[in-house]
């Protein structure tokens, strides 16, 4: 899922149509065509609120997990040597699977014991968002209207428009309810005959 495409969809919802003829919505861009810097400057403020849904719904409701192999030092991993940014240490295991307990201080993680190998599973920080990034919208569970109405409540609210910022509040957080509500299959008892 491309940041244009949430982009657009959060501006349509704003009814800020204008924005779409930026340069960075036109796939041609004509030579006589000069972008506005208001628009630009609306663009980036856009892209800003969506870097702020995005961050919260990582941290919040759908963290990205990441699981790597690291080579402690004296029974530390640094954290500044992990490959992401990270948020909470879920387990620690040895090479051949068995869970190793660990403290996490500051700016590393003391384990229990001594390992040459292990494999730390964690959840992370997304990266900051670029007009060119790719969302990763968790296997099609995270629909970029619900990220586009978190978009639209941020900029409302952003731009001091409260009752539109709590219509799109309201849209957003009741979605991401549904999102991340577990579903589970109803079974009713067979049939009996007397």
């Amino acid at each position: 899922m491309d940041v244009k495409d949430i982009l657009k969809t959060a501006i349509l919802f704003l009814n800020k149509e204008e924005l779409l003829e930026d340069a960075y919505f036109l796939d041609e861009v004509g030579e006589d065509y000069v972008a506005s810097s208001d628009r630009e400057q609306e663009i980036e403020k856009l892209l800003q609120c969506l870097n702020l849904v995005y961050q919260e719904i990582s941290a919040e409701y759908l963290p990205l997990v990441f699981e790597e192999e690291v080579t402690p030092n004296e029974g530390k991993i640094m954290l500044v040597k992990l490959s992401k940014s990270i948020q909470e240490v879920q387990k620690i295991m040895s090479v051949d699977g068995n869970r190793i307990g660990f403290k996490l201080f500051p700016d590393y993680i003391l384990l229990n014991a001594n390992h040459e190998k292990v494999k730390i599973r964690y959840t992370y920080e997304p990266d900051v968002l670029s007009k060119t990034s790719t969302i990763f919208n968790y296997g099609g569970k995270l629909p970029k209207r619900v990220l586009a109405y978190g978009v639209a409540m941020e900029y409302s609210f952003i731009s001091s428009l409260s009752d539109e910022a709590y219509i799109w509040e309201a849209r957003y957080k009741d979605s991401l309810k549904n999102i991340v509500r577990k579903k589970y299959e109803i079974k009713l008892p067979s049939r009996r005959w007397i």
